[in-house]
């Protein structure tokens, strides 16, 4: 049964999102370029993202109102407006970059609850997809709206006492304030990072149609979902270059120069605020991965719905009247909702159990 979101469930769907696998490792690229570059590269990067997701939202509202339903993914509007050819390339794009987020997600929330509850990580990585995974599956999407709503304020609570946990001295602000080392250059190859950081285009339908083609409303979701993060990865950034950089400086110099910086501040903080970073990660991974879990659903269930329909416009062809019942669709849904959640949650985690290493 359709259920209509809100705006602000979807507003939370989109700042929950982008908040996630890149905003852990904006630090670990924007300490060599300094603040005032870090923080161009991060407005440059919400501008091209924040046109690009008008615009997709675009794309889908007129794949809908061609087709006449509002599940639609990348698949249908790719074949509306590139093609059968064109439609397949991009539906292996979008499907390997999924499987390519989702593995990185449930490794790395696997790995903080690993760590939380001392188990292996191979075990801390079957619990996060299992949990998560499953309630995703489990609860009706009015459900899961709502508790993403409350999973994103808690990740935006935890994240202001985090900044004011690790909040820099005046003299670290002053001395921030006053350098001279930055790296104009270094910014533009901080852009792909902060790119990846404010990537929420895959809910973009899923927004779309649970606003019901409210053009207003849609774009407000995506202007006002994706303001809230960068607010927050710009003060993360400033927080982290004023009283961490030389914390994450020293970690990158045993190394190949790139450092997850929660983790060296897991190592080195006191024992609270390690908590609170840890509780931070999986909160920002969670929103992150219900977003990736909504895209990639969707998509399958697309190609599936769109398999089934020219299937029953064949045989209505034949038969010469509607073959199929009010009953009958309801099982198809059914099915195709049991096949897409085993398709987008199954392979990723069996990667993630086999290299736990690949996040980071």
């Amino acid at each position: 049964r359709h259920q209509p979101g809100s705006l602000l469930s979807m507003i939370a769907l989109v700042a929950g999102t982008t908040v996630g696998a890149g905003c852990l490792a904006l630090p670990a690229v924007s300490v060599p370029v300094g603040l005032l570059p870090s923080t161009s590269s991060l407005i440059a990067a919400w501008l091209y993202m924040l046109v690009s997701g008008l615009l997709l939202a675009e794309v889908s509202l007129h794949t809908m109102c061609t087709l006449g339903r509002s599940g639609i993914s990348i698949l249908s509007m790719a074949e509306l407006t590139l093609g059968k050819a064109g439609a397949g390339v991009a539906s292996a794009v979008y499907v390997f970059l999924h499987y390519a987020l989702l593995v990185a997600y449930m490794g790395q929330g696997g790995n903080v609850l690993a760590e939380q509850i001392g188990s292996p990580t191979w075990f801390g990585t079957v619990l996060f997809s299992a949990v998560v995974g499953g309630s995703l599956f489990i609860f009706p999407s009015r459900a899961v709206d709502q508790a993403n709503v409350a999973l994103v304020a808690l990740t935006v609570f935890t994240f202001c006492s985090l900044v004011l946990g690790t909040a820099p001295s005046g003299d670290q602000l002053s001395a921030l304030a006053t350098s001279s080392d930055v790296n104009w250059g270094g910014a533009f190859g901080m852009l792909p990072t902060a790119v990846l950081a404010m990537v929420y285009h895959n809910v973009v339908p899923v927004v779309c149609a649970k606003l019901e083609g409210d053009v207003a409303r849609v774009r407000s979701a995506l202007i006002a979902g994706s303001s809230l993060p960068l607010v927050m990865f710009l003060v993360w950034n400033g927080d982290i270059l004023a009283s961490a950089s030389s914390l994450i400086s020293s970690a990158a110099a045993g190394t190949d120069g790139i450092v997850d910086p929660l983790a060296e501040m897991r190592r080195a903080s006191n024992s609270s605020l390690g908590q609170l970073v840890s509780v931070f990660s999986e909160l920002a991974i969670i929103t992150s991965f219900i977003g990736f879990v909504y895209g990639l659903t969707e998509f399958v269930q697309d190609a599936l719905r769109s398999k089934q329909i020219a299937q029953t416009q064949q045989q209505e062809q034949g038969a010469g009247a509607p073959v199929d019942s009010q009953h009958g669709a309801t099982q198809t849904r059914n099915h195709e909702r049991n096949i897409a959640f085993s398709a987008t949650l199954i392979p990723p985690c069996m990667i993630a159990v086999i290299s736990p290493d690949l996040f980071f």
